[in-house]
């Protein structure tokens, strides 16, 4: 394991492309629909480093943000992510004092979360990288195609939701 390295993106570009041959439309939309996802998120990725922020941290901080008082057990439900995997995340973040808990007043045992100031400057800093990014990624596609491809997007959340 020790010589494994870390591929640059101009190593990815050398690695010879999917092979769509042969496939039905439904598999190669899949395929691409993931192998999309993947390397977005790894650029993604790739800049959070300079922000040090993880993929998980920038998360928590923008459903955090979107959700002021969010309960943590809601939280982990939403974003899919085990409790034990999530309570370690946030025990750093509020070490770090980039959030803070708060007793939820329905419910003693259950903890609600707040950014600090701290916080929303990491949130900032997230939107940025996505911003710096966003562009690069949608350069070329049409407001028209932009919007249906956000319907097609909303349909297949559904029919994930609804199906499994």
């Amino acid at each position: 394991m020790d010589d494994l390295e870390i591929a640059t993106s101009e190593d990815v570009a050398k690695i010879p492309k999917f092979k769509t041959d042969n496939l039905n439309i439904d598999a190669i939309l899949e395929f691409y629909f993931i192998d999309t996802t993947t390397l977005w998120r790894n650029k993604l990725d790739e800049m959070a480093k300079e922000f040090d922020l993880s993929r998980l941290e920038r998360r928590i901080l923008v459903y955090i943000g979107r959700n002021p008082g969010i309960r943590q057990a809601d939280l982990a439900l939403i974003m899919d992510v085990e409790p034990q995997s999530l309570t370690r995340s946030l025990e750093n973040m509020e070490q770090k004092k980039w959030l803070q808990k708060q007793d939820d007043n329905k419910d003693k045992r259950a903890k609600c979360l707040h950014l600090t100031e701290l916080g929303t400057n990491k949130l900032t800093d997230a939107f940025k990288i996505s911003e710096h990014i966003r562009p690069k990624v949608l350069n070329g596609i049409s407001e028209e195609n932009k919007v249906l491809l956000t319907q097609v997007l909303k349909q297949l959340r559904k029919n994930l939701e609804i199906n499994y």
